[in-house]
């Protein structure tokens, strides 16, 4: 996997327009903040390249994500994470 600059979670933080293809190091997780409408997920950003496309911002992805059980509600908050496994 390409390694992530540290200054990319919070470029990608400010700029919902950041490329994917910079963050593979990490995970995207998000929450639809609504009860019982699923809960936080995490998403292996070298996965969602692989997906989607390198070139896809953050924004694209988030305008695309539904929630799949029990509600169909769009992402209510995203952040991006590290850990075993990015």
């Amino acid at each position: 996997m390409a390694a992530a600059s540290a200054a990319a979670p919070q470029a990608a933080g400010r700029d919902p327009r950041h490329p994917l293809q910079e963050l593979t190091g990490f995970y995207l997780a998000v929450d639809r903040l609504s009860p019982g409408c699923g809960r936080e997920r995490n998403f292996a950003l070298a996965k969602l390249v692989s997906f989607y496309g390198g070139q896809r911002t953050v924004g694209d992805i988030l305008r695309r994500m539904r929630y799949s059980a029990g509600c169909g509600g769009r992402v209510g908050a995203a952040w991006l994470a590290t850990g075993p496994g990015c």
